[in-house]
């Protein structure tokens, strides 16, 4: 049943492909017609292409072989080997059905830390920009979680911690822009919640010290004055605070002097 709901995911894709080749093979170019073999050497053309770098049309070979043989001697390898064509295809929507295919089928698999590290690399290059929902950045640092905690020792960890640096910057930027947002709506506690969400979470960031900033900025609005003054004086005392040592300054001077 897992393989059923696949092939209608994937099915897709080779009726786009195909409809391209035919509309080129209409207008004379025939390098775009695409020829897919039958039976088990649409496995070996598959693998063929894919080792050429030619991944769309190894893409559509490889599917067609595991459509006709899903349980096939060579379906694992075609498996794998399709998620490969897709991710490097930059067809990450695909990819990402298919190496999760791949993950609940094959769990004993010498590819399988590659694939798990392939997946999450699927999601962060399918996120959208940080002023937008974060859902797929998301998915990516629970997926690369995941896969520093399974396979320590893979070859792909300095890889992996490399895109997880990207990805916490991601979320970052997300929660400050966030706080902005709500220091400018004039809802001190939400920036102030945002704001907090950078400095626990995200402390290593270069958003961490624009962040407290910005809680000084809310603590400021709701008449918290000595708490602002201790988040301001945090900012001027932290590493390479930049342009936000001379804005907590300026916070600092605004602040009401206590009452005799």
């Amino acid at each position: 049943m897992k393989y059923s709901w696949r092939r209608l995911v994937l099915a897709a894709a080779l009726v786009v492909s195909l409809s391209g080749a035919v509309l080129l093979s209409g207008c004379g170019a025939s390098a775009g017609t695409v020829h897919l073999p039958a039976g088990d050497d649409s496995f070996s053309n598959g693998r063929e292409l894919y080792e050429a770098r030619n991944y769309s049309e190894a893409s559509l070979s490889l599917k067609a072989y595991l459509d006709a043989n899903p349980a096939g001697a060579s379906s694992q390898e075609a498996s794998y080997l399709l998620g490969m064509s897709y991710f490097h295809g930059g067809q990450y929507t695909l990819a990402q059905v298919e190496l999760r295919h791949f993950i609940d089928s094959y769990p004993g698999s010498k590819h399988l830390d590659e694939v798990e590290f392939r997946l999450a690399q699927c999601f962060w290059e399918d996120a959208r920009p940080p002023a937008y929902d974060q859902e797929k950045t998301t998915f990516a640092r629970d997926q690369l979680t995941r896969f520093l905690a399974l396979y320590p020792e893979s070859p792909f960890v300095p890889d992996a911690k490399k895109v997880m640096a990207a990805v916490r910057d991601r979320l970052a930027e997300k929660s400050v822009i966030n706080a902005r947002l709500y220091l400018k709506l004039k809802q001190p506690g939400s920036t102030i919640f945002y704001a907090d969400r950078v400095m626990s979470d995200f402390p290593e960031t270069a958003w961490a010290t624009e962040a407290r900033y910005l809680k000084g900025q809310g603590l400021f609005l709701l008449g918290r004055y000595e708490e602002a003054r201790a988040v301001w004086s945090a900012v001027l005392q932290g590493p390479s605070p930049g342009e936000w040592a001379d804005r907590a300054r300026e916070g600092l001077a605004g602040i009401p002097a206590k009452s005799p």
